[in-house]
């Protein structure tokens, strides 16, 4: 599968995890990525992120764990003031 826009869907797999109430979300691993939830951890919007080796083949894979689900969390990334 392509992406086009691979922070559009990271973003939209972060909100589906939320909506659908985990706690943790895994995606392919890149260096924007990693960047990004950098700066989603600073800006209070996760807990936590880590970078793992994936068992299954020889690429990195991102997990984005506890994630901030206080008030209408599906809307609450875009919507923030």
């Amino acid at each position: 599968m392509s992406v086009n826009d691979p922070i559009a869907d990271m973003l939209t797999r972060v909100r589906n995890a939320l909506s659908a109430g985990h706690s943790v979300v895994s995606m392919p691993s890149t260096k924007l990525k990693i960047e990004v939830s950098r700066i989603l951890k600073e800006e209070g919007y996760i807990d936590s992120f880590e970078v793992v080796e994936d068992e299954q083949s020889v690429s990195k894979v991102l997990r984005i764990m506890a994630l901030i689900a206080e008030t209408n969390t599906a809307t609450s990334m875009s919507h923030r003031t």
